[in-house]
């Protein structure tokens, strides 16, 4: 957790920050910015930077990213291209040395599979799904029904969509937020 520290120095007020507080973080703001409709591009940013914080922790505990099983099932000698094309977004919104006056074609779409990858990466190393990570992972499975394999699943997925609209973001966060504000408090009071 962030620890807030004075330097001597110039008297400025510091805080420390683990990897894992930083993903955090960062995650955090890019699903809260995802809900509010806000900047693709920060959103992207946001949650590559926290995905790669993950995937290099999860790594040294012998856990693996969705994106790293993908690529291990990626032929050998299409690795490099795809792995180009999957970090074309975050190479440019970070650099501007080799491109500057060049422009991208960018699918705000392809910040989903790594904001649920990285709910996941996180629950691995922590065993925990914070409010906004959880939310997310509501709203990406009831957005993405036809991914999921179990049929069970499925059928549950449909009965909480009856619930939650996950068609407006702004909404759902709002009705899903007090949905989880409730259940916590019902949990709490037991």
């Amino acid at each position: 957790m962030a620890e807030q520290g004075k330097s001597s120095a110039r008297n400025v007020t510091t805080i420390s920050i683990s990897k894992i507080d930083a993903a955090k973080s960062q995650l955090e703001t890019a699903i809260q910015l995802f809900f509010q409709n806000g900047d693709a591009v920060s959103v992207h940013t946001l949650v590559r930077a926290a995905h790669e914080i993950l995937e290099v922790l999860c790594a040294g505990k012998d856990k693996k990213s969705m994106m790293k099983e993908i690529m291990e099932n990626v032929k050998e000698d299409k690795v490099d291209e795809l792995t180009a094309i999957i970090n074309e977004p975050k190479n440019f919104f970070k650099h501007a040395s080799r491109d500057p006056a060049q422009e991208i074609e960018f699918n705000p779409e392809s910040s989903d599979l790594f904001l649920w990858d990285g709910c996941k990466l996180y629950q691995a190393l922590t065993g925990e799904m914070p409010k906004m990570l959880y939310l997310f992972n509501l709203w990406f499975n009831l957005s993405h029904p036809n991914l999921f394999a179990n049929q069970d699943f499925k059928e549950i997925l449909k009965w909480i969509a009856k619930s939650f609209n996950p068609g407006n973001k702004p909404l759902f966060y709002a009705e899903a937020s007090s949905a989880y504000d409730t259940m916590q408090s019902r949990r709490k009071s037991k």
